[in-house]
């Protein structure tokens, strides 16, 4: 028989046995058998819960602002109290508090313009209990976009002639003054042959042109559409990141445009970039984003090739061209990534023709079998001016920092080199071959105040400027080349081949290229100082590693 009492707070449980009775055991609680637990949990203040979220908005500058808003509720009976923070990125961490903004509802300010995010933080008191008195919860980010807006101006060539920032809504547009200012017959919008005679700000950004013709490109669908109408006008208004699954692409990647003809009109990228542009194509020639370009202007374009992707062709290959002719110019181009292919392949273009480069660069890394170059593979009767490579060029034959092979009456001036450069014959850290002999319709060319500051020159027939040079009838003077300059050299006894020796600390020196020879020995290059085309050089100890760099570069 067994018998349970409790007594004193004891549980104790005696057996009887045949009148024996034993003790088997107490704790000091009460037994949950029967009565109360005196021991009482520990109660927090309760989480609030957002019912409804601040909402993002755009609004033109000087609008009223519909007032950020969130809705919480309790359960716990607690006291909500609110805090509202600003931040500069997408996050609802790390904000700015806003002093004062402790209710539910906050009107953000319309008068600063771009993206600002807001959130805010609700905290619930309850004195009443016995454990944490408050507990919070922060809302998601709400962007306010503030749109403020500019009208351009430009002219025939699709260069910017003006820009007016910071317009409100509402603003007249002083089109009759901007006709007489740049010496314009009309303006026109794209899109329409009519000229505008007046026009007030609505809801957007506007560009006035002074032509009837251009075509406004803003997503990858309008750029597609260059290859239809490849007479045109064109400029972007925006970067574009390619969709290998959009328009313009197959499975080799995108399709050059204007493959098997020309593109004769003019591309103006308005200082916006491509990105994400790869190409796949090896038992292709003309490969680029442009494949064949005659008489255009292609400027202020920037190409980045997809990682982990290239641009990939046979001959003729290049991030902006695979060819050019008929006086094109490219001016003011970027590239970066990868190319590949075999013959006359290069940073920006594949073969010039009767064409030019101008302040334009390349951070690509460029390989093929035979005339190889930073900036171009292979040029005739054509120039490269202003420009630099930063990246790495390697192959077989004809290498160079900034172009492969130069045939007659070129000209490559003023422009500069930083890349890897190797190969197995005629291989140099400007000029990979120059070839410009007596002969038909021969044209001296110009080779002149470039710059080898390569890390590395190697290779068989190698020179610091110029691998290997045919019977010359060119001008090459006023290069130099930094000594230190890693590699196999056959001719580092002639300047032609070899530039002028300078040290490093030479090089970051202004007085070592000024006309006058110094007592030092520094001068006598005659090297242009200044903010322009003709006057392109710049030094600042504290760019471009000290060495000179050019006028239009964002350093």
């Amino acid at each position: 028989m067994k018998v349970r009492v409790m007594l004193s707070g004891l549980k104790v449980l005696f057996i009887s046995v045949l009148g024996i009775v034993f003790l088997t055991g107490c704790e000091s609680r009460i037994d949950s058998f029967g009565g109360d637990n005196p021991a009482t949990a520990v109660t927090n203040a309760s989480i609030p819960i957002i019912n409804i979220q601040p909402i993002s908005a755009a609004y033109s500058q000087g609008d009223t602002a519909i007032p950020l808003k969130i809705i919480v509720s309790v359960d716990d009976g607690g006291v909500i109290s609110y805090q509202w923070y600003k931040n500069s990125v997408n996050s609802n961490e790390d904000g700015d508090i806003i002093i004062g903004e402790t209710n539910s509802n906050y009107t953000p300010s319309t008068l600063d313009n771009g993206t600002t995010y807001y959130y805010v933080v609700v905290t619930n008191t309850n004195d009443d209990v016995d454990g944490e008195n408050t507990a919070s919860v922060t809302s998601n980010a709400a962007s306010v976009d503030i749109n403020i807006f500019s009208v351009s101006f430009y002219d025939r060539n699709l260069d910017l002639l003006a820009k007016y920032d910071n317009l409100p809504l509402g603003h007249e547009v002083a089109l009759d003054s901007n006709k007489t200012a740049y010496n314009v017959g009309n303006w026109y919008l794209a899109g329409e042959r009519s000229p505008v005679n007046s026009y007030t700000l609505t809801n957007k950004n506007i560009n006035f042109y002074a032509r009837d013709d251009v075509v406004e490109i803003t997503d990858q669908n309008e750029l597609n559409f260059t290859r239809s109408y490849f007479g045109g006008y064109y400029i972007l208004l925006n970067d574009i990141y390619l969709d290998e699954n959009g328009a313009g692409f197959d499975s080799d990647g995108w399709r050059p445009i204007k493959d098997g003809g020309f593109f004769n009109g003019d591309f103006n990228g308005n200082n916006h970039k491509i990105a994400n542009l790869w190409i796949n194509r090896p038992n292709k020639d003309s490969v680029g984003f442009f494949a064949d370009v005659t008489g255009s202007i292609i400027s202020n374009l920037k190409i980045e090739i997809a990682n982990g992707k290239e641009i990939r062709g046979r001959k003729y290959v290049g991030a902006i061209a695979g060819t050019t002719r008929s006086n094109t110019i490219i001016t003011n181009t970027y590239s970066s990534g990868i190319i590949s292919g075999d013959e006359h392949v290069g940073g920006i273009a594949g073969d010039l023709y009767n064409s030019g480069i101008t302040n334009s660069y390349s951070t690509a890394n460029v390989s093929g079998d035979n005339k190889v170059g930073g900036i171009a593979g292979n040029i005739l009767y054509a120039h490269i001016i202003n420009s630099y490579s930063a990246g790495i060029v390697n192959g077989n034959e004809n290498i160079g920092g900034i172009l492969g092979y130069s045939e007659n009456g070129n000209r490559i001036i003023n422009s500069y080199s930083t890349a890897n450069v190797s190969g197995n014959e005629n291989i140099g850290g400007i000029l990979g071959h120059s070839n410009n002999v007596e002969g038909w319709e021969h044209v001296e060319s110009n080779i002149s105040n470039n710059a080898a500051i390569n890390h590395l020159v190697n290779g068989g027939r190698a020179n610091r400027i110029i691998g290997y040079i045919d019977i010359n009838s060119s001008t090459i003077s006023k290069n130099f080349a930094l000594d230190s300059i890693a590699g196999t050299f056959s001719n580092s006894d002639d300047a032609e081949h070899h530039g002028i020796d300078k040290t490093a600390e030479q090089l970051k020196t202004k007085e070592t290229y000024s006309d006058v020879i110094n007592d030092d020995g520094l001068g006598g290059l005659g090297w242009n100082f200044g903010d322009n085309d003709t006057a392109p050089w710049k030094i600042d100890g504290t760019k471009n590693n000290g060495y000179p760099y050019l006028y239009w570069q964002e350093l």
